[in-house]
């Protein structure tokens, strides 16, 4: 059995051929979206990240530091985290889990200005609601209720 070795860190644009190549399972399309689609956003406020396991990327997520210009349930010095995506097929393995612990250290190395991050996941899905609280994240009891895919719970935590 191979233990997982996770690593964060920023995505080069080395990385973008591989990145574009990630994908979650259809179900999950409503909740992340098409990495394609999450690639167009700004790069100065919205920082791409690669989740790897063993050296291959299997992951990716945003984190954007203009959350708060968009949702008002957002402290001052917090970052949002948007995208995250474990690919379909290295779902299952625990990975998600173990990429959600890694985060607070990483954030805690190369975001050292900010106080907390906060996301949204939609109700439906429980095994990221689950896995994001296994991670470090806490719900804030508030649901976000703007969400494309239905009512989301606002999850943090501090860095």
């Amino acid at each position: 059995m191979v233990v997982p070795m996770i690593v964060i860190r920023k995505m080069t644009e080395y990385d973008a051929t591989e990145v574009k190549s990630l994908s979650v399972e259809e179900s999950q399309l409503a909740y992340v979206g098409h990495i394609s689609e999450i690639l167009c956003d700004d790069p100065a406020t919205n920082h791409f990240h690669v989740i790897l396991d063993n050296e291959n990327i299997v992951g990716f997520f945003i984190i954007d530091t203009l959350y708060k210009q968009h949702y008002s349930f957002t402290l001052d010095k917090e970052l949002g985290l948007r995208g995250f995506i474990i690919d379909k097929n290295q779902q299952g393995k625990g990975l998600g889990k173990q990429s959600v612990i890694a985060l607070k250290p990483y954030l805690q190395l190369f975001y050292q200005k900010w106080d907390s991050i906060v996301l949204t996941v939609n109700c439906k899905n429980i095994n990221a609601y689950k896995c994001y609280l296994t991670g470090g994240f806490t719900d804030t009891g508030q649901l976000y209720q703007e969400g494309p895919a239905g009512p989301q719970h606002i999850m943090r935590m501090n860095i």
